[in-house]
């Protein structure tokens, strides 16, 4: 019987997602992200094949809390700089 995952996956997206508001996801990486939830990489690795994976979930994650009434350029345009730099840079996108 497998041990228990003690680290979910919507935890990784989470702590991944917060990490991306303050430092964009460039800047994100495996060891940034299990420092920071307090184990080692392979909780990360488990969950996903690779950081391109988690990115898409992070995408997915950001893409939800945009407002509906965004044109698609806005929304392509406030993701590209929430992956790119987070949130210190576009305030828009920290609602």
């Amino acid at each position: 019987m497998p041990p228990k995952v003690k680290i979910p996956k919507e935890a990784i997206i989470e702590k991944a997602f917060e990490l991306t508001k303050v430092y964009g996801f460039e800047k994100v990486t495996a060891r940034l992200l299990a420092s920071e939830l307090k184990c080692s990489t392979q909780p990360v690795f488990h969950a996903f094949r690779n950081m391109e994976e988690l990115k898409e979930e992070v995408y997915k994650k950001n893409a939800k809390t945009i407002s509906r009434n965004h044109d698609a350029t806005a929304i392509r345009y406030r993701n590209a700089v929430f992956f790119k730099y987070g949130t210190k840079v576009c305030g828009a996108c920290s609602k």
